[in-house]
């Protein structure tokens, strides 16, 4: 517990610290920003809000698509909550790696299988991390010219490379025998067999193409989806970037918010500042950033309230089950 408090208060310092960065630099800009969202299309700006809930529906498909490789079947309702729960926990827990055991905990729940529940979550996370690092790789070689630092494209194809490796050590077994030795090292045979069972479990996905294909183009559809509405939210201040250099952006921005914040808080404002500011201004630029996270803080009542009203499981009962499913973890 005194290790998970120090994470949260780590976590909380970094947000809130860059938050803090950013209320200092514009502490004299509050006329102009009120200005850009006052002129804003407040039209564009609902509407996007509104097909926000429509793209998400991908998100849904793709999981019954994992699970269904297993041979586990779940109604769109039933995998349209466990979406809505994972934008609910992003925003109220300071933990991307927390709100997915909660996400994993209610799907169990559904399927009565815990282990085929696990790995469908993180093999539908790394299908969305897969596919967002292919496009920023093929859009940052197409957009090269107009990056603000070649850096961009280097922390990008590290990135990449990174999350291939990762990948062919999921389906590769002759590579993934190099890293045996570091398993061994694990503190506990019983968490050492849990390792072992997911990755024969992860394996197993080699063994249907086709439902590979299937949830990787949802993830396409679903990643340029909420790109390009985003894009529509930097038109309706009045910003106009050429679309393949704004992918790229939104790609590294992806990644970057990945690192230990709350829900990327603080992270992603800084990044939108940094990326956006010398193609439209510092105060333009940070309006982007502040209807994300619009966007983003609107997908997480949402997700509270559908659970609230369609989920199977009480949010309370969910959290306690995955704190002690974790604790038990540790100890063993």
């Amino acid at each position: 517990m005194r290790k998970n408090a120090l994470v949260t208060i780590a976590r909380m310092t970094i947000s809130f610290s860059l938050i803090g960065l950013i209320v200092y630099l514009y502490r004299d800009k509050g006329t102009s920003m009120a200005h850009i969202f006052i002129n804003a299309r407040h039209g564009v700006i609902v509407s996007v809000l509104l097909l926000t809930l429509v793209m998400e529906c991908a998100l849904a498909l793709r999981i019954r698509l994992v699970l269904r490789a297993q041979e586990i079947f779940v109604s769109f309702h039933q995998a349209l909550t466990v979406v809505m729960l994972g934008f609910f926990c992003c925003n109220f827990i300071p933990s991307m790696i927390g709100a997915d055991i909660i996400k994993a905990t209610y799907l169990s729940h559904l399927v009565k299988n815990i282990k085929g529940a696990v790995t469908s979550i993180f093999v539908d996370r790394l299908s969305g991390l897969f596919v967002l690092v292919i496009l920023a790789m093929g859009m940052s070689v197409y957009a090269y010219p107009y990056l603000p630092s070649p850096m961009v494209v280097w922390g990008i194809w590290g990135v990449g490379c990174g999350v291939f490796l990762f990948v062919l050590l999921c389906f590769s077994r002759p590579l993934a025998r190099l890293f045996r030795p570091f398993v061994r090292l694990m503190p506990s045979e019983h968490i050492r067999q849990h390792v072992y069972d997911l990755y024969f479990k992860i394996h197993c996905y080699r063994e249907r193409p086709r439902c590979l294909v299937k949830f990787s183009l949802l993830s396409v559809v679903s990643q340029l989806g909420n790109f390009s509405l985003i894009y529509l939210l930097t038109i309706a201040v009045g910003v106009h970037v050429p679309y393949t250099l704004f992918i790229v952006f939104m790609a590294v921005i992806s990644v970057a918010v990945i690192a230990p914040s709350i829900n990327g808080l603080g992270i992603r404002e800084i990044m939108f500042v940094t990326l956006f500011s010398p193609y439209c201004g510092k105060e333009h630029a940070l309006a982007i950033a502040l209807l994300m996270d619009l966007m983003v803080v609107y997908m997480g009542v949402i997700g509270g309230l559908y659970f609230s009203l369609f989920g199977q499981v009480r949010l309370s009962a969910l959290r306690t089950e995955a704190a002690t499913l974790k604790q038990e973890g540790e100890h063993e």
